[in-house]
């Protein structure tokens, strides 16, 4: 087996982490405590592959059991993980929906991309693939309630280095 789709499709779990599509497109929610319900619908083409490890958690599930919890962020997970292909590369599109203070979306992204890469390394020694996955984190921020979040008037931005871009979509003001 060489293909990381079928790959991922062997490796992780259905329940409760794998996202799948609807009608062509993707629906990433946030589960915060206290989060507004916000989502963002994503449209696939090709080969796409989509999970999270935003769960809820209770003491009797937790998606990294060997962390202590109460170390402050070391558990934090982003809202969505996504691989898809184009132009024969591979990407991962590490997703963060932000509908209150957009905070420190930009540590649950980098903690996203290092889990990506301990899975990528994971899967590199197990099979016979090499899977350099590029990175692009997207942050999703409506925290500014006087935003309006009407079609096509979104405002992006891109910071980072080249070697992990993040995209910031807000709606303008």
């Amino acid at each position: 087996m060489n293909d990381i789709f079928e790959i991922l499709e062997e490796v992780i779990e259905r329940n409760p982490f794998r996202i799948y599509p609807d009608k062509g497109a993707f629906s990433i929610c946030e589960k915060a405590e206290g989060a507004s319900g916000r989502s963002a619908t994503l449209k696939t083409r090709g080969k796409v592959f989509a999970f999270s490890l935003d769960q809820d958690e209770d003491r009797h599930f937790r998606v990294f059991p060997f962390f202590n919890p109460s170390a402050g962020g070391i558990s934090s997970k982003n809202d969505g993980i996504i691989f898809c292909r184009r132009n024969g590369q591979v990407y991962v599109l590490l997703i963060e929906l932000k509908s209150r203070r957009a905070g420190k979306y930009l540590m649950q992204l980098r903690s996203a991309r290092n889990f990506v890469n301990f899975l990528a390394a994971t899967i590199n020694l197990h099979y016979s693939i090499r899977l350099p996955p590029t990175c692009r984190g997207i942050l999703f921020d409506t925290s500014d309630k006087r935003r309006s979040s009407r079609k096509g008037l979104t405002k992006r931005k891109k910071i980072g280095h080249p070697s992990f871009m993040v995209y910031i979509f807000q709606a303008k003001k």
